[in-house]
């Protein structure tokens, strides 16, 4: 949500029994996700829940009297999962442990690097205290921390403490923790159910889909992402980054290649062994250089442990486009071809059933098809240097801030992309892995 908040403005309610519920999809270090605050106070009355930049989330409230500060020791850092998140509140218990319970995609929390809890029957945070500014996406007060991911289906219940079993439940055939979308929970006074399937954004208004009409205020360019805790997308992969000159935005859909002389390559967070996909990259700027593709899983190493001097198209079967033409394979030109700069739109199809690349430029075919190597794993990849920047499209229909022109259509109903899909190609995500 960079640059993006909501806010609304809090009346009475408890202020000792409450439970909050959300999925985020963490892209840098998380930031603020929840805030409230009381303005009378000279903003020292604070009210918090946020991931730091080591990764940590945190639990926090000050009033200057009895303070709260629980963080589990658990980091949350990987980019590819959608983690579910759930916080119940009740400060009438006696045991001071269960006053503040953490849950991570259905597990308590039981390890903890901090643990300051309310006192017994505290009633000091400033969630649920009238007239109180409530934000979600930034830190209150200043035009900073803003909550960096993206976040679907939040729930904030006033007045009672739910498990995650409300809202969530293990999938009896994979095992994994899945999402509710419609949980039978009491939301109370001030609770809320915001980013149901989508943003319910009408004009500036976040639509409270609980039924209390307890809507939010929109602040900056609020957009639907396709990417969900019941399909996840790939995106580009911050821990494959090798040096500090590489910049990830935009859930990790856009990348700079801000102030080295030499390349940097990195690499997506899902690979794929078998199925057709296709990709768009706008470019925002060529920089020294720009090279996008794709790369064995069996290479990548190479990229992120020496990533100096690294391409697509230069390690052992990765397939890069150059922006000065060359299609690059094993580091050997394959074809020269049309050169790209600033604002073209380079896009490709890459097929693991018949083991072949295409690329295309404004959606016109680039000479022909490279072939590849069967049963091997591929990531889409990404280079460049000295000002290179790219804007991606996985299938979330955006390139950064700015939506595609005009949807072209989908056959495999998976994604939203500028031109149409080639038929039997999709999204490379996990519905497009199982399609």
């Amino acid at each position: 949500m960079a640059n993006t908040y909501i806010t609304r403005t809090q009346t009475t309610g408890d202020r000792q029994k409450m439970t909050w519920s959300f999925w985020i999809k963490i892209s840098g270090s998380g930031g603020r996700v929840f805030n409230a605050i009381n303005a009378s106070f000279n903003n020292n009355y604070v009210s918090s829940i946020h991931f730091n930049t080591t990764g940590y989330l945190t639990v926090y409230n000050v009033d200057g009297s009895s303070n709260i500060d629980v963080r589990p020791s658990r980091l949350y850092r990987d980019k590819n999962a959608w983690y579910h998140i759930v916080i119940a509140m009740d400060t009438t218990q006696s045991t001071a442990s269960d006053r503040i319970k953490i849950y991570t995609n259905g597990v308590q929390e039981t390890s903890f690097v901090n643990t300051t809890y309310p006192p017994q029957n505290a009633d000091n945070t400033q969630w649920n205290y009238n007239g109180n500014n409530l934000t979600i996406g930034k830190r209150v007060y200043d035009t900073a921390q803003y909550t960096d991911g993206i976040l679907s289906h939040f729930h904030f219940i006033d007045g009672t403490t739910y498990t995650p079993s409300a809202f969530g439940e293990t999938d009896s055939t994979t095992g994994e923790w899945k999402i509710k979308v419609d949980p039978s929970v009491t939301y109370g006074n001030n609770g809320f159910f915001i980013f149901k399937n989508g943003t319910n954004l009408s004009g500036s208004t976040v639509q409270d889909q609980s039924g209390k009409g307890n809507n939010f205020t929109a602040y900056g360019n609020l957009i639907k992402s396709e990417d969900s805790p019941s399909n996840v997308f790939n995106v580009l992969n911050p821990l494959s980054a090798h040096g500090s000159s590489l910049n990830f935005r935009k859930g990790n859909t856009e990348i700079g290649f801000d102030a080295s002389s030499v390349w940097h390559a990195v690499y997506s967070t899902i690979g794929a062994t078998s199925g057709k996909y296709y990709a768009e990259c706008l470019i925002d700027a060529v920089g020294g250089a720009t090279s996008i593709g794709i790369i064995p899983i069996d290479t990548i190493n190479n990229v992120q442990l020496t990533g100096d001097g690294d391409y697509m198209g230069k390690e052992a079967n990765s397939i890069g486009y150059v922006n000065t033409g060359e299609l690059y394979k094993t580091n050997s030109v394959q074809e020269t071809t049309s050169t790209y700069t600033t604002a073209d739109i380079i896009s490709f199809t890459f097929d693991l059933d018949n083991n072949t690349i295409q690329f295309y430029k404004n959606n016109s075919s680039t000479g022909s098809a490279i072939s590849l190597p069967s049963n091997t794993t591929y990531m889409i990849g990404s280079s460049g240097f000295n000002g290179s920047r790219q804007r991606w499209n996985f299938g979330n229909g955006y390139f950064g801030n700015s939506a595609v022109s005009s949807a072209g259509t989908n056959a495999s109903g998976n994604g939203i992309f500028e031109y149409d899909v080639p038929t039997g190609f999709t999204a490379l995500s996990t519905k497009g892995l199982n399609t």
